[in-house]
């Protein structure tokens, strides 16, 4: 076990405080993993007295060359950390090519300060733009930025029918107001706002057209 990002006075006075990692990935045997937005605590029991109900989550399992993806990039946060050797690291853990598995063609996108700059945001917008008919946004946290709501306006404008599926209740007061702020913008636009009343709904994803999607942590 290996903290990541610790905080403290130090790093408070020669870094940020604000960075944290946030990502989700379980790698078994190099061939086969999980990623998604579940964190790693039981949500019968995760933040019960914030009053929003159980945390509600979706993860993915992959098999295939994807999983070298994933494995890499908890290897880079490892390194980040620890100072070990990537490539010692890749031997210990049997990592290497993988066969393809399956006809689904799946890209692994990190984010991050020293990570791909926008790239997460590239994809999402490429997402969005390539919808026809049907675009379903799932996010606990909605606080667009303008180029995301210019897509959005972009795919219901020419008939796409956009859902964007949110939890009634979650633990932030200021993301509650910031992201209600949106939400007659979106709707004057066309889209569908739908509040998800069984738990706060943590899930990242977005699916195009029955046929793309992408999940988030």
């Amino acid at each position: 076990m290996q903290p990541a990002l610790p905080a403290g006075l130090l790093r408070s006075v020669i870094g940020r405080t604000d960075l944290r990692l946030h990502r989700k990935i379980i790698v078994v045997d190099g061939t086969v993993a999980w990623t998604g937005s579940m964190n790693l605590v039981d949500p019968r029991y995760f933040k019960q007295g914030a009053g929003v109900g159980e945390w509600v989550d979706a993860m993915v399992r992959v098999e295939g060359a994807a999983v070298v993806m994933l494995a890499a990039t908890m290897i880079g946060d490892w390194v980040l950390e620890t100072g070990e050797s990537a490539s010692d690291l890749v031997r210990a853990l049997c990592l290497g090519q993988m066969t393809p598995q399956g006809s689904a063609d799946v890209q692994v996108i990190p984010s991050g300060p020293a990570g791909s700059g926008d790239g997460l945001l590239q994809m999402l917008l490429a997402l969005i733009n390539a919808a026809r008919c049907e675009l379903i946004l799932t996010t606990p946290y909605l606080v667009p930025d303008d180029s995301m709501l210019r897509a959005l306006r972009g795919a219901a404008g020419r008939g796409v029918k956009v859902a964007i599926i949110l939890p009634e209740k979650v633990d932030s007061f200021l993301i509650r107001h910031a992201s209600r702020s949106y939400y007659d913008s979106l709707m004057d636009m066309g889209a569908e706002i739908y509040l998800y009343r069984g738990g706060l709904l943590h899930t990242k994803s977005i699916m195009v057209d029955g046929a793309m999607s992408m999940f988030g942590t």
